[in-house]
């Protein structure tokens, strides 16, 4: 998977680095669900298998007209859920892949310097607000890209 840049990197297509390039360590949308299915046999895995436990979905990715999982929706079942070529209220692989990119970036799985969890937020909010996303001038992705780029996250 993971190229572990920057997103105006990626759009750049800039493969070098300077110095120790970061490494992104993080967990599919599927190792997490598979994390907290563990959690039901196993007691000594906290938080549900979650960094910060059983968050809900729309608590941290604002709600509107391109997703609407609903209030009382959590990041487990946003993940567990199929996908639907990221159309409809409850669009997926997309929101599935940003629930995963919060957990890796909380759980410590994402440097910093790739990817903070306010530029992940502005990502999605610019996807809630115009179906795309602008990584730098003049390069645009659509969800299809954003759920490339939050791959790249992954181990």
């Amino acid at each position: 998977a993971g190229q572990c840049m920057t997103p105006s990197a990626a759009a750049s297509g800039n493969l070098s680095t300077h110095g120790t390039p970061p490494q992104c360590t993080g967990n599919s949308p599927d190792t997490w669900v598979s994390l907290a299915q563990q959690k039901n046999s196993n007691p000594n895995i906290p938080n549900n298998g979650f960094p910060n436990g059983n968050v809900k979905f729309h608590d941290v990715f604002v709600n509107g007209s391109r997703a609407s999982w609903g209030g009382s929706t959590r990041l487990y079942e946003v993940m567990a859920a199929g996908d639907n070529g990221n159309t409809g209220d409850k669009p997926n692989p997309i929101s599935k892949e940003f629930a995963a990119a919060l957990l890796n970036i909380r759980g410590g799985y994402v440097p910093a310097v790739v990817l903070t969890e306010t530029q992940l937020l502005v990502m999605w909010n610019d996807w809630m607000a115009s179906g795309t996303f602008e990584p730098k001038a003049g390069a645009t992705w659509d969800a299809n890209l954003i759920v490339t780029y939050l791959r790249t996250l992954q181990a």
